[in-house]
């Protein structure tokens, strides 16, 4: 297989570990920005203390150095945030594609 370049990062912003890799929107799509990450979900009536003791015991185990290392290891970008910030993005993902989606159409089979 004949070896190839990235292009782009679809990030808003340039990752760490492909520092020389320009985003999306640097490449003349100004705006662009698609990513992704991985949340924990949990029930709408979890109780609040619940919720923060979660939160707090994720983002702790996260800051040892073993785990960082891991997620450096397979090139994962570590960004934490809160359970509102999170319910915040996630609202503003749901709003985004479903626009993108009802414009092009798109149906599910």
């Amino acid at each position: 297989m004949a070896p190839c370049a990235a292009l782009a990062v679809t990030s808003a912003e340039r990752i760490p570990f492909a520092a020389d890799i320009p985003t999306v929107a640097e490449s003349g799509l100004p705006g662009f920005d698609v990513s992704d990450g991985q949340c924990l979900y949990m029930p709408g009536k979890t109780p609040g203390e619940f919720i923060k003791k979660v939160h707090d015991d994720v983002i702790a185990a996260l800051a040892t150095p073993a785990v960082k290392q891991k997620f450096v290891d397979i090139n994962v970008l570590i960004v934490t945030s809160t359970p509102k910030e999170v319910t915040t993005y996630l609202k503003a993902q749901m709003t985004q594609w479903s626009a993108i989606i009802k414009d092009a159409n798109i149906k599910a089979n």
